[in-house]
């Protein structure tokens, strides 16, 4: 026991004692803190190491290099959408910083916006402020999440008066209005407080007017809260109109969508919520994917198998495996 006591510690029982410190200041096990992902951008290439250990993983069950038969980037769309639903690191830290780019934009008591706002964007807003020269990190970091922010923004209408008529967010999405959308000659900087009268109500003559017909129901139809209102922005993808980090990255992954989408014709609702093992659904996930280790996928990536090992067909493919194989009919 002595002896045992007296051994120098491991790097594996270091890593989990240090894991069971202050959950924000100890590492995870991909040796990053939560402050770490909350604060500062990841570089570009730390995820495509990451997402290679992950996939690994996932198909390996360790570090043992195996055939990929579906790419990363379908893995991490939604189940609804034909993936498993895995996150995008880049993405996901992207989501993280945005909610530190909400807290800066829209808390001005705090000590984050005043420290920064102080340095960086005296006098202007959080949009309208620039990367400056030689910026701290965690600047840089939070400024690059300003798209993100700017899309999932909306302006709920009180009083009007904060609120552009042209280039500020205000319309039911994913409608929004630009100079080229007035008919006439309303002012590039004008407030939707103009188009609203003294009792509370839309100027619909004025509106009619100016707008196409569109354009002027989808005004109409929202409603103003008063003059006494301030006008707020909202974060549009929650009902509550408070920031959240699953919207925050469902938005980022919509705005770096890489075209690679799900088959449309593809019921995979139907496939999950079906009442079968967990296997059973997997498997059907793969064969929909045609991901199973056919002759004819495996000629893709250059292994020469013979044809069928069943009943011996030259050749073989998921509907062949499935159904026209004399050895798959015996089951």
């Amino acid at each position: 026991m002595n002896e045992l006591l007296l051994l120098p510690f491991t790097s594996d029982e270091i890593t989990r004692a240090l894991q069971q410190m202050d959950p924000l200041k100890s590492p995870r096990p991909d040796d990053n803190s939560q402050l770490c992902n909350e604060l500062f951008s990841l570089s570009e290439f730390y995820p495509e190491g990451a997402r290679g250990h992950l996939s690994r993983f996932f198909l390996a069950g360790g570090n043992v290099t195996k055939i990929h038969w579906i790419a990363w980037h379908k893995l991490c769309l939604r189940k609804k959408q034909g993936g498993l639903g895995f996150k995008r690191l880049r993405e996901f830290n992207l989501s993280l910083l945005t909610k530190q780019a909400w807290r800066v934009s829209m808390c001005p008591d705090s000590v984050a916006h005043q420290v920064l706002s102080t340095k960086y964007f005296q006098g202007s807003t959080f949009f309208e402020a620039k990367l400056g020269s030689a910026p701290l990190y965690t600047w840089r970091s939070i400024w690059a999440t300003r798209d993100i922010l700017a899309a999932g923004l909306h302006w709920r209408v009180g009083n009007g008066n904060s609120i552009r008529v042209f280039g500020h967010p205000w319309l039911p999405r994913p409608m929004t209005l630009s100079l080229l959308d007035a008919l006439f000659s309303l002012p590039e900087h004008s407030k939707v407080a103009q188009l609203i009268l003294a009792s509370n109500e839309w100027d619909e003559p004025l509106i009619c007017a100016e707008f196409s017909p569109e354009y002027a129901d989808c005004i109409l139809s929202i409603n103003p809260r008063g003059q006494e209102v301030e006008d707020e922005l909202i974060w549009h993808y929650e009902v509550h109109g408070r920031f959240s980090v699953r919207s925050a990255y469902l938005l980022a992954s919509t705005l770096k969508e890489d075209g690679a989408g799900s088959n449309p014709r593809v019921g995979w609702q139907f496939i999950w919520k079906s009442k079968a093992p967990p296997k059973v659904l997997m498997f059907a996930w793969r064969c929909v994917h045609n991901s199973l280790p056919t002759a004819d996928n495996l000629k893709r990536k250059m292994i020469s198998t013979g044809g069928c090992a069943g009943c011996l067909a030259i050749e073989e493919n998921i509907i062949h495996s499935l159904l026209h194989c004399s050895f798959a009919r015996l089951v």
